[in-house]
């Protein structure tokens, strides 16, 4: 992950996947992607490991103990509690997470009379007050597997102890069993001791960490939906075991007991189970479509799926990161003075859909030789701070302010430097910081705030501040 590669991860709005373009000639150290995959391998291995000898979901997702799991390092699951948390969007090892939320906002998603009336049912059922939790999956299970169009089973678990999630969506291929979802079930909110949504995560960790997948696991990072229900409220998740247990939320907390004279919470609730149905469906197809033992998938299975683009030449091109902002114009002008690597397609071009993962878009530019300013550990060299004072300058003169004028996004080879990452460049007085800008780990100029229009004076003050070695990123 790339928090491991650099003392200075990214940002939460875009994601890096940096990867070597291919060339005639062998880059030194090209062993390291293979050593890199048995890494993540061997940490997916120790995580599987661990996951079997901890206390059950029921017991893990309980706030004490899961308060002590998200806390070790080694233990915990990516899923943004707390907020340091949070692994890389799913929706880039999957297609079918992305599927799910584009169809379940989709306004035209066509549904059925008969959806709507199963839809309304299981919401009125989902209002009824039951005794048992017990009781209020008998009330409910029904209803939903007909929606979904499949069947909730239950599965056993082994481990240091048994464990068994409320409901499971399984797949049986050749040898093992794949899982297209988890459901946990608590009677109402603050019932059961644990958050449904804590407890469901640690369920599919439990599952995907059997050694009777062990073949599965080696071939796919085993995505799968995780529902969380609790009263009447919903939540899809989606999850993947990359070398952590990744889960991310793809709704919010639904609330099923709607009212009847509201059409929009009706059919709200009845895209995103009409979304689900469809998208597990997509899930069934990928996991019928593996070949168990695939060497192929032996180590991309860590990364994104979409690793390549086809070049203007037909060569095969592979990406540098994702993002959900890009200023291309401004990347473009340094790159057309050499003072930024050349840009070889972005997905936030009119036209260029290739790649795109929901909000996220797909940036190719073309592989540098060298180190960023931050690794070097020295400061910038004469002519290396004149390469970068320069790159402001014709950046300001066309109106530009980069905005995001730390080291790491310098990358220095010799002594020419070049900026990187043009996710945050915008107009100078119009152009906005983003929302999620870390303002308390780096010293700023003293007016840059969350969503505050952007100065070129605070490039200056950041290019001051590039003089010196390690400043506070």
């Amino acid at each position: 992950m790339i928090k491991n590669i650099f003392p200075d991860a990214p940002t939460q709005e875009h994601l890096h996947v940096i990867v070597q373009l291919p060339d005639t000639k062998k880059r030194p150290h090209s062993h390291e992607s293979r050593s890199d995959g048995q890494r993540l391998e061997q940490r997916q291995k120790l995580e599987a490991s661990a996951r079997l000898k901890s206390p059950p979901p029921s017991s893990s997702a309980e706030v004490g103990n899961f308060l002590a799991i998200q806390e070790h390092e080694e233990k915990h699951i990516l899923n943004g509690r707390p907020l340091k948390n949070h692994g890389f969007p799913i929706e880039l090892f999957h297609p079918v997470f992305d599927k799910f939320r584009t169809d379940a906002n989709k306004i035209t998603l066509e549904i059925s009379p008969e959806d709507y009336k199963d839809v309304a049912s299981l919401c009125a059922s989902a209002a009824d007050i039951y005794k048992t939790e017990d009781a209020r999956g008998v009330g409910i299970y029904t209803i939903l597997e007909k929606i979904l169009a499949t069947k909730l089973t239950t599965k056993n678990a082994n481990g240091a102890r048994s464990a068994r999630a409320d409901g499971v969506i399984t797949l049986s291929l050749e040898e093992v069993i794949a899982f297209l979802a988890v459901v946990e079930l608590k009677n109402e909110i603050g019932t059961g001791h644990s958050d449904p949504a804590a407890q469901v995560s640690f369920s599919y960790a439990f599952y995907v960490s059997q050694k009777e997948i062990e073949k599965l696991l080696a071939t796919s990072n085993c995505p799968c939906f995780l529902i969380a229900i609790a009263g009447p409220h919903i939540k899809v998740l989606g999850a993947v075991f990359t070398d952590y247990i990744i889960v991310k939320p793809l709704t919010d907390w639904i609330q099923l007991d709607v009212d009847p004279a509201d059409d929009a919470q009706l059919d709200r609730f009845a895209r995103v189970l009409v979304a689900l149905r469809s998208s597990l469906q997509s899930l069934a197809e990928y996991y019928q479509s593996l070949a168990l033992g695939d060497m192929d998938t032996k180590f991309t299975r860590f990364f994104p799926y979409i690793r390549s683009y086809p070049g203007p030449d037909h060569e095969i091109v592979h990406f540098h990161y994702f993002a959900q902002q890009y200023n291309t114009d401004a990347h473009k002008l340094l790159a057309s003075k050499g003072l930024a690597p050349r840009l070889l397609y972005s997905g936030f071009d009119t036209g260029n859909t290739h790649g795109s993962c929901g909000s996220l878009k797909m940036v190719v530019m073309e592989f540098l030789e060298g180190r960023t300013a931050y690794d070097i550990h020295a400061t910038l060299s004469v002519k290396q701070y004149e390469h970068v004072r320069n790159a402001v300058k014709v950046l300001h003169d066309e109106d530009f302010v980069f905005g995001d004028l730390r080291l790491p996004n310098i990358m220095v080879d010799g002594e020419t430097a070049k900026l990187i990452d043009f996710d945050w460049c915008g107009k100078h007085g119009t152009g906005r910081y983003p929302i999620t800008i870390n303002d308390t780990g780096v010293t700023w100029h003293p007016e840059v705030k969350r969503g505050g229009k952007m100065k070129k004076e605070h490039d200056d003050f950041m290019l001051l501040r590039a003089q010196t070695p390690h400043h506070s990123q």
